[in-house]
């Protein structure tokens, strides 16, 4: 594989930090940069703007996982360097891949019942669908 750029998808800590260990894994073997992303949703009506409110439970969990991706970055040797960014998750990973020139990204699936991607919703399939680079999925 000759990935330079790099860029793992943080959104659940179990799965982020599995695809975060592949990430570093081949980060290092191909002295490639090594970048993480999460994305927040915004709400699309303005009726319900007071949804982007920070609350406190929310940006622990951000901030937990972040901390946790650099903490397992720093124990390999290997330079993390952590994007926030807002919009529709895969529409934004997407445009954020083509931007920093992106060649793999990598992300954690666990796979889900119908019933909750139809109730919470499904990224997965419509990110690796539409990323303009390779994708590894880590189990």
């Amino acid at each position: 594989m000759n990935a330079k750029k790099i860029l793992v998808w943080l959104i659940d800590p179990t799965l982020s930090i599995k695809a975060l260990r592949e990430a570093l894994t081949l980060a290092k073997e191909c002295g490639a940069e090594l970048h993480a992303l999460t994305v927040e949703t915004v709400p699309r009506y303005p009726a319900l703007i007071g949804e982007v409110i920070e609350t406190p439970e929310a940006s622990a969990k951000y901030n937990k996982l972040v901390a946790a991706a650099q903490e397992e970055a720093k124990q390999a040797g290997v330079n993390l360097e952590v994007h926030l960014a807002f919009g529709p998750k895969a529409k934004t990973a997407k445009e954020f891949i083509e931007r920093n020139g992106m060649d793999l990204l990598v992300v954690g699936y666990a796979g889900r019942s119908v019933l909750y991607e139809w109730i919470v919703g499904d990224t997965f399939k419509p990110l690796v669908r539409l990323a303009p680079c390779m994708v590894l999925v880590v189990k």
